[in-house]
């Protein structure tokens, strides 16, 4: 497990630290992390629009109630 935070202020406050597991420093790390965790994102929202498009088709509705076939990703997106 990576504890991000303290990687952030690893590579503020001290840009030479270099872990010894790694040895790489806090901003390659974060680095890593980043590339490693974007394609999650993908995978999130492929997921959520499934789950929703399912409930969808049973007459399910979210919390705002409009229907959640089509178009649900826009209509949250727009909203925030």
């Amino acid at each position: 497990m990576i504890r991000v935070g303290v990687l952030t202020d690893y590579a503020q406050f001290d840009e030479n630290y270099r872990d010894n597991k790694t040895g790489m420093t806090a901003q390659e790390q974060l680095n890593e992390v980043c590339s490693a965790v974007a394609p999650l994102y993908t995978l999130r929202e492929q997921f959520f629009s499934a789950v929703m498009e399912g409930l969808g088709r049973h007459g399910l509705y979210d919390s705002i109630g409009r229907k959640t076939v089509g178009g649900h990703k826009n209509e949250i997106s727009e909203s925030l």
